[in-house]
């Protein structure tokens, strides 16, 4: 059901922003697992939060030749001027990009977004340790066959 590719660099410094110099080995080792992994596709980054945008946007920078895009998904309350629009990708190859999981509600809410738009989850990668039970709980029964799970270690 899962295809797990560790990431061996240490787990990203929080928070990401005023730590960019340190997080950049364990971003571009994201980055080149993706790569690996999709290449020549595009690639859907389902973000929330200034940690997801700013480490997704890193990846995107790394992939130069490969088209990327990020979809942000809105914190409750959040507002900004350009609105939220979903533009589906034929074929796009569609990740879930954060620092860590904790309770999981981040990760939830972007895949019920992500299922909303009538996408299915290919990839979550994160750059902390995931505990598959949590995996399990937080997306519920709508597990996608074959999720590519990139992380620094899976437990349980």
């Amino acid at each position: 059901m899962y295809k797990f590719i560790p990431l061996e660099e240490n787990p990203i410094c929080y928070p990401v922003g005023p730590h960019i110099q340190k997080n950049t080995p364990a971003i571009r080792e994201m980055a080149k697992a993706i790569k690996k992994e999709y290449p020549k596709r595009t690639l859907v980054f389902w973000v929330r939060g200034s940690s997801g945008a700013i480490i997704a946007a890193m990846i995107s920078g790394f992939l130069r030749k490969q088209d990327c895009v990020i979809h942000y998904v809105r914190k409750i309350g959040e507002d900004s001027h350009g609105g939220a629009h979903y533009l589906h990708i034929e074929d796009g190859v569609h990740i879930i990009v954060d620092d860590f999981m904790s309770s999981g509600t981040t990760v939830n809410i972007i895949h019920q977004e992500l299922r909303d738009c009538g996408e299915f989850l290919n990839c979550l990668c994160l750059t902390d340790t995931i505990w598959l039970e949590k995996i399990d709980d937080i997306l519920s029964n709508n597990i996608e066959d074959n999720l590519v799970i990139m992380c620094k270690y899976v437990e349980g």
